[in-house]
């Protein structure tokens, strides 16, 4: 009797590990955003932002997490997004992104800091011609 009840207390406490763990739902939070800047080509309202997970970024970082947001009435927003023109990514929104992650690992070569920005170039077409206004948050990078 002793033997089967701590089986079904061993097998109680195993199934509660499992259903009470708590998921990862992102991997991080949106804290340094730009200002707010117009983007009148996507809407007379239209105004867009980035923001990425930290300021500042030390030795053993290998990626900033960024996302872009809009508010007011607007229409799709393309973007190319790039901290320091590298690791560029692109792609469009017309509210949020999800957040998004681009590799710093290779960025710089020895050791200090770097002052560097995440930069966010808007257009109002998927062709990426009708540039439409910029998104820009400065991040610091130590080596």
């Amino acid at each position: 009797m002793k033997k089967t009840r701590m089986i079904l207390l061993s097998f109680a406490f195993i199934f509660a590990a499992f259903v009470f763990t708590p998921t990862k739902s992102e991997a991080s939070s949106i804290v340094n955003w730009s200002e707010w800047r117009p983007v009148p080509k996507a809407g007379a309202t239209c105004e867009a932002r980035v923001g990425t997970d930290a300021y500042t970024y030390y030795k053993g970082a290998t990626t900033v997490d960024y996302q872009l947001q809009a508010r007011g009435k607007c229409n799709r927003i393309y973007y190319k997004a790039s901290i320091a023109a590298k690791g560029t990514q692109t792609g469009y929104f017309s509210t949020n992104t999800p957040i998004k992650s681009i590799n710093i690992s290779s960025f710089t070569v020895g050791a200090g800091s770097y002052g560097l920005s995440m930069d966010a170039e808007l257009f109002a077409d998927s062709a990426m011609t009708n540039f439409a206004g910029w998104a820009i948050t400065s991040i610091f990078v130590y080596r």
